[in-house]
């Protein structure tokens, strides 16, 4: 009798547990999807503004900053999320000027908890530093140090520590110039080149300028900075149209590297899309695979062709394979905006997420929405979508960064009833989402001791930080997404009920042997 009943029970417990999903999401305290993967949360505002930029230390706090205008003044705001806590209000950290001028900015921080920030006050490109902990009060931010003129810029603090600067410059006409040169009959005068600084003792000093395209004849535009899991430093753009000053035309997508921290650069690495006459590549992101094999993404500037197309090359860009479409995703209209990015970033597991605006394949709308896609084991999964965009919402500019944990911070702003008659405000809002950890809980390192001595700590004149709190809106609906087509994780949850099976039987064996004991 005890044997069947014992049997019996085996079943019973094995049926219920597969039945259940097996042991797929015990072992992380965080809430799964039916295809295993965290779920995002629901979008939240940070503030009015956008062109917002994104950083993550190693204590896992997250810092955003982003361009806004309150009462006239350009500002940099800054806001911040400590791991596992709750957004602070916005600040207006850093004072700009008055007049309209974007402040085009990215972060950095340092393993000695500075955080660093490039942006754009008028036309020129300064940086200042202050402590992550205390980046809230603009009494805290060092004096800043110009290092060019332009409008894009991007910075990197690299696993040394060390500061890189890169910035779309273009030539600043003096009076001798404009008076000799035709510049209609030029291809693109004044387009901007990517210009390049780095400074290896926490922003005190600063190397020279260094062009690191010099095409006279086109602009360099729309650039990233970033490191690969191997100590490379890659820098990627657009080659041909300069927005800024209206010029030139696309032609291709580009990037270069560096295997000494900036010292010495690879010639540029060219993709030209098929090299077609009606149409050029355009909007790249670039990320390096877990065996340092690289996958880039771009689309084409035109409207005719909406694909999404992603290539791998296996040889540090020498070869690559043919462009193929990201399955499942449409690029938007040109026509909406030619300043949108894609974002490509290889997490702490070796997965590969892509962010982007377009549509859906399946349908589900038929306004440009947020989208996030994994690439794993060679395959792309389903869309899932963040954010739904609306005929009064069309959301831009994706940025990420992966925490220590492996859990995904995300940022994008969105464009409210932009050009719509019954346009609204805030027109410019930015958002935050987050998705938790995959890897286990594990101590937060922090902040390594000081060994370069930081800059002066100096307040800015004539002007008094100031909390500016925004009110609370509804989160946008993220209810939606297109179902996955296949699974991934079947072995993970096979094996997991097999362990669990295992468990369950030596578990009721040892209940029944003391039975049998009595």
């Amino acid at each position: 009798m005890w044997f069947r009943l014992i049997r019996s029970l085996i079943l019973l417990g094995t049926a219920i547990f597969l039945a259940s999903g097996g042991a797929g999401t015990g072992t992380l305290p965080i809430a799964y999807g039916q295809s295993a993967i965290p779920v995002w949360s629901s979008p939240q505002l940070l503030g009015e503004g956008w062109w917002q930029s994104l950083a993550v230390d190693r204590a896992g706090t997250a810092h955003v900053g982003w361009y806004h205008v309150p009462d006239g003044h350009d500002s940099l705001m800054y806001a911040f999320r400590p791991v596992d806590g709750e957004w602070s209000i916005p600040y207006d950290a850093i004072y700009t000027g008055e007049g309209g001028l974007t402040v085009r900015n990215a972060l950095g921080v340092t393993s000695q908890g500075m955080l660093f920030a490039a942006y754009r006050d008028g036309t020129d490109h300064l940086v200042s530093g202050a402590p992550a902990f205390a980046a809230e009060n603009a009494q805290n931010w060092n004096s800043p140090v110009k290092i060019g003129t332009g409008y894009y810029v991007d910075l990197l603090v690299d696993d040394r520590d060390q500061l890189h600067v890169v910035s779309s410059s273009g030539i600043a006409p003096s009076a001798d110039m404009l008076a000799s040169v035709n510049f209609e009959q030029l291809p693109c005068p004044l387009c901007g080149d990517l210009i390049y600084r780095r400074s290896t003792d926490g922003g005190l000093t600063w190397s020279g300028m260094r062009n690191l395209t010099n095409t006279p004849n086109s602009g360099s535009d729309r650039m990233n900075i970033w490191q690969g899991a191997s100590g490379r430093i890659y820098i990627d753009w657009d080659e041909g149209l300069d927005w800024y000053v209206g010029r030139g035309a696309p032609i291709d997508v580009r990037f270069i590297y560096s295997d000494d921290g900036g010292e010495t650069w690879s010639d540029p690495v060219i993709l030209d899309g098929g090299d077609y006459k009606d149409r050029r590549p355009i909007q790249i992101a670039l990320t390096e695979l877990p065996d340092e094999s690289l996958m880039a993404v771009w689309r084409y500037a035109t409207s005719s062709d909406r694909g999404i197309y992603f290539q791998i090359s296996h040889d540090l860009g020498q070869t690559w394979t043919e462009p193929e479409p990201i399955p499942g995703i449409l690029a938007r209209d040109m026509n909406e905006t030619p300043l949108d990015d894609y974002e490509l970033i290889t997490d702490l597991t070796g997965v590969v997420h892509f962010f982007g605006t377009g549509l859906s394949y399946a349908g589900e709308g038929d306004s440009t929405s947020l989208y996030h896609i994994e690439f794993r084991q060679g395959q792309w999964r389903s869309p899932r979508r963040i954010v739904q965009g609306t005929n009064l919402i069309w959301p831009e500019w994706p940025k990420v960064a992966i925490g220590p944990r492996n859990e995904i911070h995300l940022t994008w702003f969105i464009r409210n009833d932009w050009f719509g008659p019954n346009s609204r405000e805030p027109k410019l809002q930015v958002y935050y989402a987050f998705r938790p950890a995959t890897l286990p809980e594990r101590e937060i390192p922090g902040f390594v001791p000081t060994s370069t001595p930081q800059p002066t700590v100096a307040a800015l004149p004539a002007f008094n930080p100031t909390p500016t709190p925004f009110p609370t809106l509804a989160p946008v609906d993220t209810s939606v997404r297109v179902s996955a087509n296949r699974d991934l994780y079947a072995i993970e949850t096979l094996l997991g009920a097999l362990f669990a099976s295992a468990t369950l039987c030596m578990g009721v064996l040892v209940i029944h042997r003391y039975l049998w004991r009595r």
